[in-house]
């Protein structure tokens, strides 16, 4: 079976369109490897930043009609990207991204009918632990990767639940963390 990784890109810039005095602008894109399905489809509500002091910020995840964004990982292939989120944030450091799912899907590698299989989430969401900082006029730049194979499970009991337990890893953060 062929490894699934998917790549999330997380850019943080100063957009003159989109920004304000105290804020920064940040644009989420992901990208993904071969895995044997034909499609995952995950949509997103919304991706939460956590500041150092604890504090969440929450931002929507929309697609150009104003729905929640759904996404094919599967679709973000040989270095295509697509854009989870775009728009202002506050400025800061941060210690972590969550990611809300609130529906995941996945069609079965040659599967003519296209019949989608329900993908449990237990948690609702994907926590990343992630050390960086967002300043005004500014890019940030962090990767990780999601391991869309060992992130798909079908439920040990025979129920026939599938569950997706996001397997995720940091890669890279541009610039690194300031230390203090």
């Amino acid at each position: 079976m062929k490894k699934g990784f998917l790549v999330i890109a997380f850019l943080a810039l100063g957009l003159c369109s989109c920004t304000s005095s105290g804020g920064g602008g940040f644009r989420l894109l992901m990208q993904d490897l071969p895995i044997d399905m034909d499609h995952v489809w995950i949509t997103f509500g919304e991706i939460s930043l956590c500041q150092e002091n604890g504090d969440f910020k929450s931002y929507e995840t929309k697609d150009a009609e104003s729905n929640p964004l759904r996404v094919d990982l599967l679709a973000l292939r040989n270095n295509n990207l697509g854009t989870i989120f775009n728009g202002t944030v506050d400025s800061g450091k941060y210690e972590q991204l969550r990611l809300v799912v609130t529906k995941a899907t996945y069609v079965a590698l040659g599967d003519t009918t296209e019949t989608e299989v329900d993908l449990f989430v237990p948690s609702g969401e994907v926590k990343i632990p992630v050390l960086f900082e967002v300043t005004a006029g500014s890019l940030t730049e962090v990767t990780v990767d999601f391991d869309a194979e060992k992130s798909i499970q079908a439920h040990p009991t025979g129920s026939g639940m599938n569950i997706l337990r996001p397997v995720v890893t940091v890669v890279k953060v541009v610039p690194p963390p300031t230390t203090t």
